[in-house]
């Protein structure tokens, strides 16, 4: 599941729908934590809606001792280390590099406000 931190996507998660009976066999969430409605994934779970979730990210980091997803069977939770891959700390860096460049000539970018 990949969505923008944005308001209308918190909490999105089929497992609120009470027509579902049987989802996929598992969900993943790579994208935002607050994105899911970490009540619902503990119950799908549980009930065997949903066979598995795997997240590395949850609503609150660091996750809380009273977070329904530790209350989940099947929930795998790992840190939160997309960016870790070499080759996204290499464009990482080159990004870096050009945006200094780029403020030294006057020439901004991603710039906010």
């Amino acid at each position: 599941m990949i969505y923008p931190n944005m308001a209308y996507a918190n909490g999105v998660t089929l497992t609120n729908d009470p027509n579902i009976t049987n989802l996929w066999g598992d969900q993943l969430n790579t994208a935002r934590g607050k994105l899911v409605n970490e009540a619902d994934i503990r119950n799908a779970l549980n009930e065997g809606k949903i066979y598995a979730y795997a997240t590395d990210v949850v609503k609150g980091e660091p996750i809380a001792s009273d977070s329904p997803l530790l209350q989940a069977k099947n929930c795998y939770i790992t840190p939160h280390i997309a960016w870790a891959p070499y080759e996204t700390r290499e464009r990482l860096l080159h990004m870096t590099v050009d945006n200094i460049k780029a403020y030294l000539s006057g020439d901004l970018k991603n710039v906010i406000n």
